[in-house]
């Protein structure tokens, strides 16, 4: 899932501010000579911080993404009388609906699994007729119906109750042991 944070950054970096913001922090990274940090990559990080936030405190599906990487970086000293003025130039600051800007997103996944679906079923008429969920994209409220209408199944199991704190497969195997009666 950590596409859903490209796609947010992406649909983020089109808005004006972002890019003065951006264009900003780069020149002050660049007059203080650390051309090496990575701003993308800082910034991928807060946004899937604030994405399982929202997520896990049940406020989904919007997101609130507040980011200073220079302040982060500790090169604005508070006793320059222009401190409060420049810190706030370089906030990155950006609210959505995770729903409407992850649309396509969630399109082209169902699709996926259709054709995942399809393809087994060319290999012996198989079927998925439980499939284990794991991993924090799944605590994600419309994970669930796409995994059931892409691969038509009504069984639909998720790792409890923090999903990456088992692996997938050794939860599954328990899953099916409980369901399987030998």
């Amino acid at each position: 899932m950590s596409n859903i944070e490209k796609i947010i950054l992406a649909d983020y970096s089109k808005q004006e501010r972002f890019q003065k913001v951006y264009q900003k922090t780069m020149d002050k990274l660049r007059c203080d000579a650390l051309e090496s940090v990575n701003i993308l990559s800082e910034l991928l990080f807060e946004i899937r911080k604030a994405k399982e936030k929202c997520v896990i405190e049940g406020y989904y599906p919007n997101l609130t993404f507040q980011h200073n990487l220079i302040q982060r970086h500790d090169f604005l000293v508070r006793s320059d009388q222009n401190w409060r003025r420049n810190r706030m130039s370089y906030i990155f600051d950006y609210e959505c609906n995770m729903d409407e800007v992850l649309n396509d997103y969630k399109a082209e996944l169902l699709q996926s699994f259709r054709n995942i679906s399809k393809k087994m079923s060319h290999f012996g008429g198989l079927q998925a007729d439980s499939v284990v969920l794991y991993g924090g994209g799944s605590l994600m409220p419309w994970v669930k119906s796409i995994v059931m209408d892409g691969f038509a199944t009504k069984k639909v199991f998720m790792c409890d109750p923090m999903p990456e704190a088992r692996g997938g497969a050794i939860y599954a195997r328990e899953k099916l042991l409980n369901v399987v009666k030998y």
